[in-house]
């Protein structure tokens, strides 16, 4: 509730403000800015760009072994087909990039994650695997 005071003081500045000479409008116009102040522009981004990848990214899974025995057999193929000996070695790459690869996609990363963890082990017709993946630096936005 106001005072009689507050309402006289309302009163008496509303007075001033149509006092002859406009002295109270020239005392306002000093605190007042002049011109306009515009927005800056919005642009779309692209959903992508704005999207933050995680550094590191941990995937325990569990494969089906005659998927990884196929895709370990189409990389040996490839690699006897390009010269290399058929070997033990040949076959333990062979698995370690099926299972690899299969990770990737399971994890939804892309080809660029590096691996720096890699365990794995076939128990009750399943390959278990654990792997930590390393993703390159975060994409800035312009």
């Amino acid at each position: 509730m106001r005072s009689e005071i507050d309402t006289r003081d309302m009163r008496d500045i509303q007075n001033t403000s149509s006092a002859p000479g406009g002295e109270w409008e020239a005392y306002t116009g000093m605190s007042m800015a002049r011109g306009s102040l515009t927005p800056p522009r919005l642009q779309a981004l692209d959903p992508d760009a704005t999207r933050v990848l995680p550094l590191h990214t941990i995937a325990d899974l569990r494969l089906p072994a005659n998927l990884v025995q196929r895709r370990a057999t189409e990389y040996a193929s490839y690699a006897r087909a390009c010269g290399a000996q058929h070997s033990m070695r040949l076959w333990r790459i062979g698995y370690e990039q099926a299972i690899l690869a299969l990770a990737r996609e399971a994890a939804h990363l892309d080809r660029t994650a590096t691996c720096d963890a890699l365990f794995w082990e076939e128990r009750d017709g399943e390959f278990w695997v654990s792997a930590t993946f390393t993703q390159s630096k975060r994409r800035t936005v312009h």
